[in-house]
């Protein structure tokens, strides 16, 4: 059913599990929570541990490797000796792996928290989903087709149809709240589904379940290092071809992820794009096929007795971004982020600490990094490189045309 009036809060001493989807609204949700800790607490809530999210415990529950290794089990322990000993506060646990819990993995979620479990599933439509997946797993390193390949692949089969990949169990949508409800029953599930328009839905809703004052888990200002800002197509492409290089030189991904990857990617999201970097968007064909699979999710949930926040046909509505043809590939970078990434491989090679667990301050101008880089050991050589790698670029574009 749809709901249009105030969520009812949970019971008293209840968990509710924010299980995602990813890029849902996840991230600002948990930084707001890890940020307010000692409020929550003030106001009945309880955001167990120190980390900004729940992802350890619930990957090493789940079985799943982070940077390429499996979670101590004791992890998910500990925070299970958090929850239980938590008598008088409701508890809030969230990330957004857990949706891909496949049905045996959701009883055993439904039997270690107990009775007192609640779930909310937060969903964004496919169209807008796919842009966002494919450049966070770029991110995290993996060696991804380009954009336009793996489009081809990620919508060549219904949501729901297989589960081999992250992004199949990511997609399943109405997968998520069939086996949520199953294991729950339909009181003890909410859906709410995302909205631009409203971008304080998610967090709003979450409040109301826990009985929070409005405001609590809005995300306060931040700057492009904590924001989870969009890559541009070109920044995109070139982590995606990055990955792809240490891949071939053999780097161990946990090497590779937790040093330099890390490093360069905090340190380009803490810049501000130029207003012409564009941004990622889809072709046509692929946000018609998009808009068909998002109908179905719709109807699907709606014949689930989940409670559901916001209006279900929101996820098949039309793309009006869109454009027509093929993606280009893009050839060039802007040279900001040509000397970000050098200033991150020269920071792992001198073993420097970087911006590693900082929040950078946001740059805009490319002098003022150039003079951090002159600054460095090595970085007046490592300029020269990037400025040699950027007349390259630009000799071949010329060429190209």
């Amino acid at each position: 059913m749809t709901e249009t009036t105030p969520l009812t809060p949970i019971p008293p001493r209840s968990v509710l599990f924010h299980v995602g989807a990813m890029k849902s609204g996840t991230t600002a949700v948990q930084r707001a929570a890890h940020r307010r800790r000692s409020e929550l607490r003030e106001h009945g809530v309880r955001y167990p541990g120190p980390a900004v999210n729940h992802f350890t415990p619930v990957a090493a529950f789940m079985g799943l490797r982070r940077e390429g290794e499996l979670p101590d089990p004791a992890t998910w322990h500990e925070l299970m000796s958090r929850v239980h000993a938590e008598q008088d506060r409701r508890v809030l646990l969230s990330h957004e792996w857990a949706c891909e819990a496949d049905e045996e993995t959701v009883g055993r979620f439904a039997e270690a928290l107990g009775e007192r479990l609640h779930v909310v599933i937060t969903l964004r439509p496919l169209s807008g989903l796919l842009g966002s997946y494919w450049q966070e797993i770029v991110k995290n390193g993996q060696a991804a087709p380009p954009f336009g390949e793996w489009l081809r692949e990620a919508l060549a089969t219904p949501p729901g149809a297989r589960q081999n990949t992250q992004w199949d169990r990511q997609s399943d949508q109405a997968g998520m709240v069939r086996r949520w409800e199953r294991a729950l029953g339909p009181e003890r599930v909410t859906v709410v589904i995302a909205d631009k328009a409203d971008p304080a839905r998610v967090p709003s809703s979450l409040e109301q379940l826990l009985d929070l004052p409005a405001g609590t888990l809005t995300a306060a200002g931040t700057d492009g290092g904590t924001a989870n800002r969009s890559l541009s197509p070109a920044e995109a492409e070139f982590f995606r071809r990055q990955n792809h290089a240490f891949r071939r030189n053999r780097v161990p991904f946990r090497e590779y992820a937790l040093d330099y990857r890390r490093r360069s990617v905090a340190r380009l999201l803490a810049t501000e794009p130029a207003p012409s970097a564009g941004r990622i968007v889809l072709p046509q064909w692929a946000a018609e096929q998009a808009t068909i699979h998002g109908r179905e999710i719709a109807e699907q949930i709606a014949t689930s007795g989940a409670r559901v926040v916001g209006d279900l046909a929101a996820l098949h509505a039309p793309v009006t971004s869109a454009v027509p043809g093929e993606l280009p590939v893009p050839e060039s970078i802007p040279i900001d982020g040509a000397v970000e990434a050098v200033v991150a491989s020269v920071l792992v090679g001198t073993g420097r600490e970087g911006t590693k667990g900082a929040t950078p301050a946001r740059r805009t101008r490319t002098e003022t990094i150039k003079e951090r880089v002159r600054a460095l050991p090595g970085g007046r050589t490592a300029l020269r490189g990037a400025r040699a790698a950027r007349r390259r670029l630009a000799d071949r574009g010329a060429n190209a045309s």
